[in-house]
């Protein structure tokens, strides 16, 4: 029998491809993306172009969202899609997309779970494929940091602290999908009522609401409770799960991060990777 989806052996990938419509969280604008099969990791494109290899070329801005560019296109808030194909081990699939933002769906990751398991998944015929951290690297910015030890296989601990009534809390990811599917995956992103006209006069949050995003007035969240205690630290943990998969496949390492976002996420593997404690190839295992 193969391995499980998400650990070593064979890299896995979906049976059969899905397309998914929808509107951008920041942006408001109807986006699709289709996912299928694919061999060798992730590949990207727009829909009828070119496919590239996803990895840290891409990226292309972290300000508010992960924004990632080819040519002649952007795509922005793959954080969400890139921590789901991470968490819940999708090695390898094809991304087509039209327009310039990543459906958001509920604002969780569990979407794309369960379009995961419509579309079933099988093996790709390739080995598994990760990046090793060969020593520790560490990035800080004032109370803000990543640090990365090596590791046998991915951990990442997030930890958040927001001013009441956000709050404080931990969550953990040790690579197996149960967890992650029970965990981090149903974390919907957040923001605060006070800020959501300045966001959206500067061309942000303009397809958030209750529907897809926990909001927070002064007292707690309205509208809608929280799915857990720890949801917001969960969903830190998927948008940073989704930055860490943009090196273009898991990386063997015990992260920790203290107040990370995706500028402070990609600052860490820029240095780890000028340091050259990444390999720039990854790793096959079977």
């Amino acid at each position: 029998m193969p391995a499980e989806p998400g650990g070593f052996g064979p890299e896995w990938t979906l049976a059969r491809a899905i397309r998914v419509e929808g509107h951008g969280l920041h942006s408001g604008s109807p986006c699709a993306l289709t996912i299928g099969p694919a061999c060798g990791g992730w590949w990207l494109g727009p829909a009828g172009g070119p496919l590239q290899p996803v990895g840290p070329a891409l990226v292309r801005g972290t300000g508010w969202a992960t924004r990632l560019g080819g040519p002649e296109w952007e795509l922005s808030t793959v954080e969400h899609l890139f921590g789901a194909l991470h968490g819940d081990g999708v090695d390898a699939a094809e991304i087509r997309f039209e327009g310039a933002e990543v459906p958001a769906l509920d604002g969780s990751a569990a979407g794309w779970v369960a379009l995961f398991d419509a579309a079933g998944r099988v093996p790709s015929g390739a080995p598994a494929r990760r990046f090793v951290l060969r020593r520790p690297v560490a990035v800080a910015e004032g109370d803000r940091a990543v640090r990365a030890t090596p590791a046998a296989g991915p951990q990442v601990v997030c930890h958040v602290d927001f001013p009441a009534p956000v709050g404080s809390g931990i969550a953990r990811f040790s690579g197996g999908r149960a967890q992650f599917r029970k965990e981090t995956a149903p974390a919907r992103t957040f923001g605060l009522l006070a800020e959501a006209p300045a966001l959206r006069s500067a061309g942000l949050a303009r397809g958030a609401g209750l529907h897809n995003t926990i909001v927070f007035d002064a007292k707690g969240p309205i509208g809608r409770p929280l799915r857990r205690p720890d949801e917001v630290a969960q969903h830190k943990l998927l948008d940073l799960l989704g930055d860490l998969a943009l090196l273009g496949a898991p990386i063997l390492a015990h992260v920790e991060a203290q107040r990370p976002g995706h500028a402070l996420a990609h600052a860490w593997r820029a240095a780890a990777l000028a340091a050259g404690e990444i390999a720039k190839t990854a790793v096959s295992f079977r």
